[in-house]
């Protein structure tokens, strides 16, 4: 059986529903997460810089420094995303009917 337990992780949008949930079981399984996320800060102990995923030189810069604080990099999880207005935890709306 594999295990999670010193794997080196980049969570994209680590402070979204998602995001939190992803780290939270990360590192509880023992891997060595940092988040990505329009604002820095911290996710439940876990490190979260901040970076616009949209501006390729600004990802790339995050993504070099979180590989570096890392000592490496073993598992990268695409979570960001863009969504409507609601909470992700509402259902989508249904799209408008065509004429």
């Amino acid at each position: 059986m594999r295990t999670l337990s010193g794997r080196r992780v980049i969570v994209t949008g680590a402070a979204g529903t998602f995001g939190r949930l992803l780290c939270d079981r990360l590192t509880a399984e023992g891997a060595h997460v940092i988040g990505l996320d329009l604002h820095a800060g911290a996710v439940n102990g876990v490190p979260v810089k901040g970076c616009d995923l949209t501006d390729g030189e600004a990802a790339a810069s995050a993504v070099a420094q979180a590989v570096t604080d890392l000592g490496g990099l073993d598992l990268l999880i695409n979570n960001a995303g863009v969504g409507g207005p609601a909470p992700a935890e509402y259902a989508p709306a249904r799209p408008p009917a065509s004429r």
